[in-house]
C-alpha cells in the first residue's frame, strides 16, 4: 500500500495529538478517515472525542476513526455497526449481505461504505461487494 505525501501529513499530524499511529488514512472532500488497531481505538478518540475535535479544528475537517481488526467479519460489524448476516468468498471478492433491518441503516451511509470498501482493499487485500 502506497500513501500519498498528503496522507502521511495527516498520519503524522493524528499521531502527534493521539500518540496512536494509524494504519491508513483517506481524505475526502469534508472528511478525513483513520484506520486504527481495535485496542488503541479508546486511546486515539481521546476522552470526550477530545483527540478529534482538536484534529477537526486544525484541519476544518469532520474526522472518523475506525477500528482495525483482524478478520473482515469483525471490521465490517466494527465500521457499520451492524451484523453481517452473510459472507460470501468468491476469491478476492466477498459479498456482504445484511438482514433487511441493518440494511435500512446501511443504506444511508454511502459515503462511508466507500471508504470502507477502500480500506478494507488497500489493508485486506479484498474487493467488498455490499448487497442490499
Amino acid at each position: 500500500m502506497k500513501l500519498t505525501h498528503e496522507q502521511l501529513l495527516c498520519i503524522s499530524e493524528f499521531a502527534k495529538l493521539t500518540g496512536v499511529i494509524p494504519k491508513d488514512c483517506i481524505i475526502g472532500e469534508k472528511i478525513l478517515s483513520f484506520l486504527v488497531e481495535k485496542k488503541q481505538l479508546g486511546k486515539a478518540i481521546g476522552r470526550r472525542a477530545r483527540n478529534l475535535r482538536k484534529l477537526e479544528e486544525k484541519t476544518k475537517k469532520r474526522v472518523e476513526v475506525i477500528a482495525l481488526t483482524q478478520d473482515i467479519k469483525d471490521f465490517i460489524r466494527e465500521a457499520l455497526k451492524a451484523e453481517p448476516k452473510k459472507l460470501e468468498k468468491n476469491g478476492k471478492r466477498i459479498t456482504v449481505t445484511f438482514s433487511p433491518e441493518d440494511r435500512i441503516k446501511i443504506m444511508k451511509k454511502t459515503a462511508k461504505l466507500k471508504r470502507i470498501k477502500l480500506f478494507a482493499e488497500r489493508n485486506f487485500g479484498v474487493v467488498l461487494l455490499f448487497r442490499y
